[in-house]
């Protein structure tokens, strides 16, 4: 089982980034789907984003939500599967964190020297 929602989550992440490039234009924008994790029952699937410019990330997290219906049966005839998650959108902030990590340890190395 737990292959089965791996292959999902993986198969499930690259078409909806193909439907969302050419569904959803961004002006000078890009949206990257970073990861799928669907629930083992597939009841729902979180959905991870990282939207550039950052401050185009509202407006891009507003249009996917309001998209969910067409990528589930866009995927529902692609993918012929009996039942698509629920979709869930989410941030994905780790690239935030992980940046905020790295200049706070940039910024220790350089008080000690």
């Amino acid at each position: 089982m737990k292959n089965r929602v791996s292959r999902l989550n993986e198969l499930l992440r690259d078409e909806l980034a193909r439907l969302i490039s050419r569904e959803i234009p961004l002006d000078n924008g890009l949206i990257t789907i970073t990861a799928v994790q669907c629930a083992a029952d597939l009841s729902q699937a979180k959905i991870f984003l990282t939207v550039l410019p950052q401050s185009q990330e509202a407006k891009a997290l507003a249009v996917v939500r309001r998209n969910s219906r067409v990528f589930a049966n866009a995927l529902f005839k692609k993918l012929k599967i009996k039942q698509i998650p629920h979709f869930i959108w989410r941030l994905d902030e780790l690239e935030k964190n992980a940046l905020v990590i790295e200049k706070t340890i940039s910024a220790i190395h350089r008080e000690k020297n």
